[in-house]
Order: structure tokens, then C-alpha cells, then sequence
């Protein structure tokens, strides 16, 4: 955390004099010097995207999406590419049309979004765009030319619903037949008899509508009872369909389920209370109570039910397949269960660590005691960390799979092997670096030489014979670098954007790092270059400013580059971050105190804070002394980013001598 500067203590003050004495002695103290390198606490940030003004929310399988209260629509999680991969479930579901306008709500299917704008315009996007019959493409992207504006919209597993102005309900996508085979269970058939409906929800394979005098009907899939709604069921005010179960918000408030009770979404509680919403997900129900609290139960694998200790009172929720997204009264966006990209929330459990990776979308730390920790996105098994791994001191992360670095020296991982990133070569020696590239990993054995295996597509393996000891390496997406014993940088593998061509009059560097298309350096005086992608900010063709050094930067001593951003540890500790910010990856938080290390994944930031630095501990003893005050004095003047500007103005000078001053003393 940033202290406030201070004015310099009256320089006749007998403590002044005497610490001014002891400075001259110890002048002979090297100037160069960092914050002791000790375990520390993990911070995150990034996605989900930084926003405290949502009106609603939409949670699918693995997406969420938010409607602010300007109008404008956020998603994140799966489907942030619109690449079509079905085999991922990346099909561009989180991908917001960059024309769609304001709009007034918004529903979220199986792996496809809903939009209602603000004229009553239905857009859909993701899955679906086409109807050829095969999941998950079953048309309910293509909204019917003929629909005209509407007031209400909601999405299944792969249907869409909505009202038009006139209270009438349409359906498209899949169950536009009823042949009893899934996913074609006549969930879009709508009653002929129907009449003016002033709510609707859409369940897996089934669909529930509320008629405009309160009265609730459903059709479609009916395996579970979920479309047998009670007799006894009272005028309605709101509806939600899960996999196999209905949900019903009756108008005094209380809530009625039925359909299937395998794992007890369909049990009511007795004292549940009035409520004013509910949401159903797969197989577990949601309530928001009148009075703000949010209520969970039914299927808990995930925890999805297990409500966060920090959630406040909320205005609004929602349920995907195994995931809950509340909104709390300030706006704020609160999500528990399984997370698609979890990878910024910490686990409260966590404890102290040192060292930490990033993957694409998932996150690795090695504790004090060496044990290896992962969260975030789950597929491929890369966050299931082996329970005979053993004592770790580093990790790397890739697309799809994990590396570590044991102890004893030797390199293991898990997750997906499809390109033989995990197969480790027989010969490989005892490690004391390793990397991670999207379907490669790099290994630096003691003797200085660099190993690389897994996908070649790019030459990214192909470690250059004249290469020479090392003493760092990176890897990017399809590239390689190395920081050779003499300073100088290597780099080979993809070359579209730049990115292997190691600027001519680069110098002896420090540290490097790779992201997806770029690469950077810490010159051996503490500067940073960046070449590659991002050498504008026009945003287009990879260009989020990630190469874009900020000219006040100053002296750093850390480095890591993301997808498409980067980040470095200022001498001061301080962290600064520049390129794509669409996730808040480069906003950094205001209260994160100094850190040593930190890591860079595609839409989020991850640090080491130095849990037992104490402010003007320059040489990392663990007390603030005389040395300490030699090292400030020997870099009294203009100096960004070292260690001794301490309130980070740019310049040590007496406010920073003030500060140690009053520091003066062990660390606690």
C-alpha cells in the first residue's frame, strides 16, 4: 500500500544527526538492492471484468453475462473466441456483438447468448448460428425475421423464447419437433391455446410460461414431472426451469419446484420466507429474499450452494448449469461454484507463498512448504495437481497442462499430453528453470543448456545448436526465449508479429518474458523493452499496446506478459501494467502492498506480495538500520522506480528519508 509522504523530521533533530553519521559510514554499502525475497500472500485481478454498476445478470454452462445500467452487455468464461470449437465449447458465446446497443435484458443458454434491446430487438449470438441439426449448432442463434419487438427473452440448452409485445410467445431452435428424441422434446412448440404470457423460462429441454392472469403452464420434456405443474399452484410472478426441475415464485411471495428431487433442488425449505426472485441451474435452485439475503440448495459438487461469507445483501441473482452470479445492492458482481475462469479468485485458504504461474485461464503457486496449489479453469485435468507430486520450488503453466519443477531438480506435469507437452525426455537432466508455452514446455537444465518438447509447429522446440549456457527462459505461445549466461537474448519459433526479433541494440538483460505474440526484458540497469504485438494500441491484429513500455516506468526487477498484456515489479515493489484492459488485468488495486513476484495470464494478473517487508527495509535484513539509510542516500535524486522511493513520487528525497526515519526499527 502506497503510504503518504510525509515531511523530513527537523534535519538538527539528535536521531537525524546521529542516522546521518551512521549513512557516511556505511557508504561503502552496494546501491542495488530489493525487498527480501520471503513467502507472501497472493493477490489476483482481472476477470471477471471490473464493474459495480450491473442491473442483471445471465449465467449459461461455463459463461456469465451482465447487463449494465447504461445498457451496454459484458460476458465472460467460455467462449471469448469466436473461433468455432465445439469440441471446447468455444463458440463464441462471450463474445458480444460490437454493434448491439443498449439494451434491457438479457438471457444466457447451454453455450449461446440472448439480448433484448432497448427498441425490443432480439439478438443472439454463440451457438446456434446455424441450424444444421447437430449439437450444439440447432438454430436458436437465428432469430425469426418475423418476430417484431419484444418485451421478454430466455434460453435452454439450445432454444430460445420470447414475448412479443402483444404477450404472444415464440420459440425457435431446438424442440421445434417433438420425436422424443433429445434434444428434440417439443420444448419449442408453443401451446396453440397459450394465450398473452407475461413471463417465461427455458429449462434444458422444456419450457414454462406464466400467462398474463398469474397462471403457469409448461411443455416440452417431461421425463421428471418438471411440466406437471401442481393444481395447487396460486397466481405467479415469476418462473425458472433447471435441467429437470421447475421453479415457480408464487405472487405472496413464496416459492413452489417440482420435476426432479434427485438431489433435493425441488425441497422447498419451510422457513424460506417471502422471496422476490428465484433462478434455477442445473440441478440446484437459487432464492433472493425480500429482505436481500440469497438462499442455495440442491446439487453442491461444485459448491455452487455454498453462499460467500462476503456477499452482501443483493438485488438480483442467477443460476448456470453448476455456477451462481449475484448482484449485491452496490452494483458488484458476486459468482461461486464451478468458474469456467476462476483463476483471479484466491483461495481464502491459501496461506503464504513463493513462487506462482499463470496459465491461459488458470492459476499455480507454490507455497512456503513446497506444495503445489492450482485453481481456475478445470478442463484437461491442469488444476488437479497429483497427490504424490512432492515438494515443488517452480511451476509453469500452459494452454491445457502444468508443469512443476520438484526439489530434487526433476520436472513433472499433468493435464492434457495431446501434443507430448508432458512427455518429458528420458535424458533430461536435474532442471533449475522450467516454462510453459500453449502446447510446449521449455526446461533449463543446471548445466546453463535449454531442453523444449511438445508441439513443433513453429520451431518453438527447435533449441538453436549454437545457443550457449543460460540462465532464464520463457515461453509464449508459440515462441521461445532465452536469457543467456552473458546477458544477451535468443529467440526463436513463431515470428508473425515480431516477436523473435531481439531488438539489435538490446544490451545485457536480466529477465524475460513471452506472451501470446510479444516478448520483454529488464536491461541489466532495470529498463524495460518490449517487442512483438502490441507495438500500438489500435487494438486490432493483436494490438492491445502490450509492447507500449510506459516512459515513467522506471527501474524494475520483475517481469511477466500475458495473452496480451504485461506487467513488472517496479525496485520499489510497486506493480505497474500496461496492454489490454477489457477484464481490469492491468488495474492494478490501489491497496496492493509491494511485491516481489507476479505472473500474467490471459485476462487477469496475479502477485506476490511481500508479506514480512517492512517500508525502508532496502537490503532485505528484516530491520530498518543504518545500511539502509546509506543505500537512500546513495540514490538521493531523481530515481523512478528503485527501491528507495518509497512513496513512489519519482524521486528519493526527503519525504522518503522521513518515511525510513520513522521505520527505523526491526521489522515486525
Amino acid at each position: 500500500m502506497k503510504t503518504t509522504p510525509i515531511s523530513l523530521p527537523n534535519p538538527g533533530h539528535a536521531l537525524v544527526r546521529l542516522l546521518t553519521l551512521a549513512a557516511i559510514v556505511f557508504m561503502v554499502v552496494p546501491a542495488s538492492s530489493a525487498l527480501a525475497r520471503d513467502a507472501g500472500t497472493v493477490v489476483a485481478w482481472g476477470d471477471p471484468p471490473l464493474f459495480v454498476n450491473c442491473k442483471a445478470t445471465a449465467a449459461g454452462s461455463n459463461h456469465t453475462v451482465a447487463l449494465l445500467e447504461n445498457g451496454s452487455v459484458v460476458a465472460w468464461g467460455a467462449g471469448s473466441s469466436n473461433i468455432i470449437s465445439i469440441g471446447t465449447g468455444e463458440v463464441g458465446q462471450s463474445v458480444v456483438p460490437p454493434g448491439l446497443g443498449p439494451c434491457q435484458a438479457i438471457a444466457a443458454g447451454y453455450v449461446h447468448t440472448v439480448a433484448l434491446t432497448a427498441n425490443g430487438t432480439v439478438v443472439a449470438w454463440g451457438a446456434g448460428i446455424t441450424n444444421s441439426g447437430t449439437d450444439p449448432n440447432l438454430g436458436q442463434s437465428i432469430v425469426p425475421a418475423t418476430l417484431g419487438p419484444c418485451k421478454a427473452i430466455a434460453a435452454g440448452q439450445y432454444h430460445t423464447v420470447a414475448i412479443q409485445e402483444n404477450g404472444n410467445v415464440v420459440a425457435w431452435g431446438a424442440g421445434i419437433t417433438n420425436t422424443g428424441t433429445d434434444p428434440n422434446r417439443g420444448q419449442s412448440i408453443v401451446p396453440a391455446t397459450l394465450g398473452a404470457c407475461k413471463a417465461i423460462a427455458a429449462g434444458w429441454n422444456h419450457t414454462v410460461a406464466i400467462k398474463e392472469n398469474g397462471v403457469v403452464v409448461a411443455w416440452g420434456a417431461n421425463s421428471q414431472g418438471q411440466c406437471n405443474v401442481p393444481v395447487t399452484l396460486g397466481p405467479c410472478k415469476a418462473v425458472a426451469a433447471g435441467q429437470f426441475h421447475t421453479v415457480a415464485l408464487q405472487e405472496d411471495g413464496t416459492v413452489i419446484a417440482w420435476g426432479d428431487n434427485t438431489y433435493g433442488e425441488s425441497t422447498v425449505s419451510a422457513t424460506l420466507g417471502p422471496c422476490r426472485a428465484i433462478a434455477a441451474g442445473s440441478l440446484h435452485t437459487v432464492a433472493l429474499m425480500e429482505n436481500g439475503t440469497v438462499v442455495n440448495w440442491g446439487y453442491n459438487l461444485y459448491s455452487q450452494c455454498n453462499i460467500p461469507s462476503a456477499l452482501g445483501l443483493c438485488k438480483a441473482i442467477s443460476a448456470g448449469a453448476l455456477h451462481t452470479v449475484a448482484i449485491q445492492e452496490n452494483g458488484s458482481v458476486m459468482a461461486w461454484g464451478q468458474n469456467y475462469a476462476s483463476q483471479p479468485y484466491v483461495p481464502a485458504t491459501l496461506g503464504e507463498c513463493k513462487a506462482i504461474a499463470s496459465g491461459y485461464d488458470h492459476t499455480l503457486v507454490v507455497k512456503d512448504s513446497g506444495t503445489v496449489v492450482a485453481w481456475g479453469n478445470s478442463a484437461n485435468g491442469k488444476t488437479t495437481v497429483p497427490p504424490t507430486l512432492g515438494a515443488c520450488k517452480a511451476i509453469g503453466g500452459g494452454r491445457s497442462f502444468s508443469i512443476a519443477l520438484k526439489e530434487d531438480g526433476s520436472v513433472a506435469g499433468w493435464g492434457s499430453n495431446l501434443n507430448g507437452q508432458l512427455t518429458v525426455p528420458g535424458t533430461l537432466a536435474q532442471c533449475k528453470a522450467i516454462a510453459a508455452g500453449n502446447a510446449h514446455s521449455v526446461a533449463l537444465q543446471n548445466n546453463g543448456t535449454v531442453v523444449a518438447w511438445g508441439l513443433n509447429s513453429n520451431g518453438q522446440c527447435n533449441v538453436p545448436p549454437a545457443l550457449g549456457p543460460c540462465m532464464a527462459i520463457a515461453a509464449g505461445n508459440a515462441h521461445t526465449v532465452a536469457l543467456k549466461e552473458d546477458g544477451t537474448v535468443a529467440a526463436w519459433g513463431e515470428n508473425a508479429r515480431g516477436q523473435c526479433n531481439v531488438p539489435a541494440n538490446l544490451g545485457q538483460c536480466k529477465a524475460i518474458a513471452a506472451g501470446n505474440a510479444h516478448t520483454v526484458a529488464i536491461k541489466s540497469d532495470g529498463t524495460v523493452v518490449a517487442w512483438g504485438a502490441g507495438l500500438t494500441n489500435s487494438w486490432t491484429n493483436e494490438n492491445y499496446g502490450q509492447s507500449l513500455v510506459p516512459a515513467t516506468l522506471g527501474v524494475c526487477k520483475a517481469i511477466s506478459a500475458g495473452v496480451y498484456h504485461t506487467a513488472a515489479v517496479q525496485e520499489n515493489g510497486f506493480v505497474v501494467a500496461w496492454g489490454r484492459n477489457d477484464y481490469g488485468q492491468t488495474s492494478v488495486p490501489a491497496t496492493l502492498e509491494r511485491c516481489e513476484v507476479l505472473a500474467a495470464g490471459n485476462r487477469y494478473t496475479v502477485a506476490i506480495q511481500a508479506s514480512n517487508a517492512c517500508l525502508g527495509d532496502l537490503d532485505g535484513s528484516g530491520e530498518v538500520g543504518s545500511e539502509d539509510l546509506g543505500l537512500m542516500f546513495l540514490d538521493y535524486g531523481p530515481c523512478g522506480g528503485c527501491a528507495s522511493d518509497l512513496d513512489d513520487s519519482g524521486e528519493v528525497d526527503g519525504a522518503d528519508l522521513g518515511m525510513l526515519l520513522l521505520s527505523y526499527s526491526p521489522c515486525s
